[in-house]
């Protein structure tokens, strides 16, 4: 899968707020799109994950600085608190071939990751702070893969049927709504802060 990656430039050069990027997008690049990421220099950059969405994280406790290799995942739902520039994530877990949402996240209940901008991309994650014990206040570092994405409530070992094919279809009619709805959203609440910065926008 790939991921798009969006910026004041792709905002500022479109006509409706709109980037080109998104208009121009494929029905095959739609398929294979697992988020967005807003790589902005004037406010805080961020992605945007699908809210059907349950995303794989590797938990990288060898500190092998890839997702392949050593390591625990962690298959998790991605909401962008953007008052607090972080991200709330909601467990799922594996059981007789699907994936189930944990007891916390069926009581509501989420934990707190944070993107590490020490690292190079949109890859790297604080992961939730340690509460008790000698690393009490410290966190691992958790990786994301962006090749993969798993739809909610689906199974990621459900055969390719017509059936889901189709709901796969319905999915990125929403996701396009998506689209739009998170570069408008983003146009209006910098609209302001562009003029300010007028002099720093490109002729």
């Amino acid at each position: 899968m790939q991921t798009i990656t969006i910026n004041e430039q792709d905002i500022w050069k479109s006509f409706d707020g709109i980037p080109k990027k998104l208009k121009d997008i494929t029905e095959e690049e739609k398929k294979n799109t697992s988020c967005i990421i807003f790589d902005l220099k004037y406010r805080n950059p961020y992605i945007l994950f699908f809210p059907d969405a349950i995303y794989e994280f590797k938990i990288d406790y060898y500190k092998t600085g890839v997702f392949a290799g050593d390591g625990f995942y962690e298959y998790c739902s991605v909401q962008y608190d953007e008052t607090n520039n972080n991200y709330k994530i909601y467990g799922y877990y594996s059981y007789k071939g699907k994936l189930h949402p944990t007891k916390p996240t069926r009581d509501g209940e989420y934990d707190i990751i944070e993107l590490d901008r020490s690292f190079s991309g949109f890859n790297y994650f604080k992961g939730p702070r340690f509460t008790e014990g000698p690393r009490r206040g410290s966190y691992d570092t958790w990786i994301l893969n962006t090749k993969s994405i798993y739809r909610k409530p689906c199974s990621p070992f459900v055969p390719n049927t017509k059936a889901s094919r189709q709901q796969k279809l319905q999915e990125l009619a929403k996701k396009v709504d998506e689209f739009n709805t998170a570069v408008e959203e983003f146009k209006e609440r910098n609209e302001k802060r562009l003029k300010e910065n007028e002099e720093a926008t490109p002729e």
